[in-house]
């Protein structure tokens, strides 16, 4: 790998092209490969778990039981008594 790597820098240095030309080579390169790290980088931070189908299904059933704890607790607090014997048992 790092006499890949060695020739060609080696060519790059050594091509007849003008100074201008290379380092105008390089920098695209250089800028290239960042753009490409950083969108990477967000696009798995962004996907984490996009195909795996249990972590879908495992959020689903925690908003499940969510929404069912909290129609509960709504019920439970709307709940009046029918007479006055009834508030008075509560």
């Amino acid at each position: 790998m790092a006499s890949i790597f060695r020739k060609a820098v080696w060519a790059f240095v050594n091509h007849p092209a003008p100074e201008w030309v290379k380092l105008s080579g390089a920098v695209g390169l250089f800028v290239g490969l960042a753009v490409y790290s950083v969108s990477k980088k967000r696009s798995q931070k962004m996907g984490e778990g996009l195909f795996d189908s249990e972590k879908p299904q495992a959020l689903l059933n925690e908003t499940e039981r969510t929404l069912e704890e909290e129609r509960a607790a709504l019920e439970a607090s709307q709940q009046v008594p029918a007479t006055a014997d009834d508030a008075q048992r509560s």
